[in-house]
């Protein structure tokens, strides 16, 4: 690699920290809203799907242009250019690859969303305790049995009590 390289990859592994440091910011800011208000679950859940999606995106390029920049080093033999050009095809053949099979995924998961706050909202009104049912939003109230389930017997509001059984 040229001098000029090693910048042009010095750059490019910047960005790709400040890609990676932006989607985790942007995730720690979206659950502690989530944590001051649960019911925007389905806003959290979009805007998470969509900050996963951009820094996917943002990545992808950012290894395009990568291949880009090792295959433009003029220092290289004829032998070596052969090799670089080929590599450089199936690298990006890969990228294109993956590129599709995770917009497929965050198209799934988007359809999935939204199924799964109109099934949560459904099971919540009709087959959910009232107890129940503010444990899922509140979690259980601090010292609370009744919300705990004893491996043992399966039963709630009862501790394990039961020795370990002899081998």
């Amino acid at each position: 690699m040229t001098q000029s390289n090693y910048g042009n990859a010095a750059e490019i592994f910047q960005r790709w920290f400040t890609v990676n440091e932006e989607f985790l910011n942007a995730s720690i800011h979206a659950l502690e809203e989530l944590g001051k208000d649960p019911s925007h679950l389905d806003d959290t859940y979009r805007k998470e799907l969509q900050n996963a999606r951009e820094a996917v995106r943002k990545t992808l390029e950012l290894e395009r242009e990568a291949i880009d920049t090792i295959e433009s080093d003029s220092g290289c033999t004829l032998p070596l250019n052969g090799l670089t050009e080929l590599t450089g095809s199936m690298a990006r053949s890969g990228i294109d690859l993956r590129a599709r099979l995770w917009e497929a995924w965050f198209d799934q998961a988007e359809s999935l969303g939204s199924s799964l706050s109109r099934s949560l909202q459904v099971l919540s009104t009709f087959a959910l305790p009232p107890s129940i049912d503010k444990t899922m939003h509140n979690g259980p109230a601090q010292g609370d049995l009744s919300a705990q389930t004893s491996p043992a017997s399966g039963r709630q509001g009862q501790q394990n009590t039961s020795a370990p059984a002899a081998r």
